[in-house]
């Protein structure tokens, strides 16, 4: 393989990889739209466009992955690092290009993983409410709201209707 096709198969893989985790990026940015507006058919059609776009994310990684390695066997066989950064060095040609395509992938997965923990706290946050609203309404149920003293004991029984419009 020549040089030329090195940098162009690096560059296209980089570029669509670039592009993979921008797609990802605005599937949760819909994925918390979904959340927020409490749309499950909204959130269960971004989880399923997640799960694809992760495939592709994974596939196109391995590709890039390989793309790598092959520049290495060609250039430095005996070179033990195999970074992206480590191999521009070997393509003094390409070597903007290829920096600035590294440093615009490199930007692209922090924006998205910061997205991805964005939906991961508004879920959370969403499992918590949930939880806190059916365990009030499970206490609503109970026919008889018990409280207690500071020392542990049950200070005193009263109807839930009752305790719930009641001040401590």
């Amino acid at each position: 393989m020549s040089r030329e096709q090195i940098i162009s198969s690096l560059e296209s893989a980089i570029v669509e990889l670039t592009d993979a985790y921008t797609q990802m990026r605005e599937i949760l940015s819909v994925q918390i739209k979904a959340v927020v507006r409490n749309n499950i058919d909204g959130i269960n059609d971004g989880t399923e466009q997640q799960i694809e776009q992760n495939a592709l994310i994974q596939s196109l990684e391995t590709r890039f992955r390989l793309e790598l390695l092959d520049a290495f066997e060609a250039v430095a066989p005996d070179n033990a690092s195999k970074k992206l950064s480590e191999l521009i060095l070997f393509f003094p040609e390409a070597k903007d290009k290829l920096i600035e395509l590294r440093e615009g992938l490199i930007f692209t997965i922090t924006r998205t993983q910061h997205k991805q923990e964005q939906l991961v706290n508004l879920l959370e946050f969403a499992r918590q409410h949930t939880t806190e609203t059916l365990r009030a309404i499970h206490a609503m149920g109970n026919e008889k709201n018990t409280s207690y003293n500071i020392a542990g004991k049950t200070a005193q029984h009263q109807n839930q209707s009752i305790a719930i419009n009641q001040t401590a």
